[in-house]
């Protein structure tokens, strides 16, 4: 019924030739590369994640805190942020489920009010043409 979303390693992967089975990771080298873009080969048991071209996004959840400009520090949000954005970004695929579920639901409400409005429309015209 619906598309599945997947992530720019799997993406990344499946471009490849021979195609490979890529899922994000976080890097955890040093500052820098905790806010790039890393992948991580699944058929390689003993792979480590590896750094792809990218940069993560200014506020995106890193290691210590959240990047700003390429690096991974804590820039000033408290540690109850730190923790919801890391919440947040832990497992795409996950988080894209949520998403499709929040958007089907959303599309469900949409619905009911439409033919509720629908209904309600009839039953006053009903009303009128009765009276």
């Amino acid at each position: 019924m619906f598309g599945r979303c997947i992530s720019y390693c799997e993406r990344l992967g499946k471009a490849e030739n021979p195609s490979r089975d890529l899922r994000p990771c976080e890097c955890d080298t040093n500052r820098h590369s905790m806010c790039r873009v890393c992948c991580k080969d699944t058929s390689d048991i003993h792979g480590k994640c590896q750094i792809m071209d990218g940069t993560l996004a200014d506020g995106s959840a890193c290691l210590l805190g959240h990047c700003f400009k390429g690096v991974c520090g804590k820039y000033g949000a408290s540690s109850d942020e730190i923790i919801f954005l890391k919440t947040l970004s832990l497992n795409d695929e996950t988080q894209m489920k949520s998403n499709t579920q929040a958007s089907t639901t959303t599309m469900m409400a949409v619905w009911a009010l439409i033919a509720f409005v629908h209904g309600l429309v009839l039953l006053i015209f009903w009303e009128i043409k009765v009276t």
